[in-house]
């Protein structure tokens, strides 16, 4: 919100006068504008040949992303089980080995 108000130069109604001249103040100095300017490159790094990193997850943590890909992880491996038990009935044979997908 206020990186917007920064680039349109125009103060919100939330931040006070007096303090929105005093950012301004900061913003115009070279070590706030090489501190921007070292930000920004870092931000545009092309670290894979893909381009700049992205945040694609949305809202959600990346452990909240990695727990959904578990969980549907093991859902896949639930369903693999449970078609293969239904192919061993049908086929009046079954494997007697366990297996353990997690592990």
């Amino acid at each position: 919100m206020v990186s917007l108000a920064k680039s349109k130069r125009v103060k919100p109604d939330w931040i006070l006068t007096e303090d929105w001249r005093v950012m301004l103040d900061y913003w115009r100095t070279p070590k706030a504008k090489e501190l921007s300017e070292k930000s920004r490159s870092a931000r545009l790094f092309n670290h894979d040949g893909y381009g700049p990193h992205r945040h694609r997850s949305g809202s959600r943590s990346y452990a909240k992303v990695q727990d959904a890909l578990i969980q549907k992880r093991v859902e896949g491996v639930e369903k693999l089980v449970k078609l293969n038990e239904s192919t061993c009935y049908s086929m009046n044979f079954c494997f007697s080995t366990y297996l353990n997908f997690l592990a």
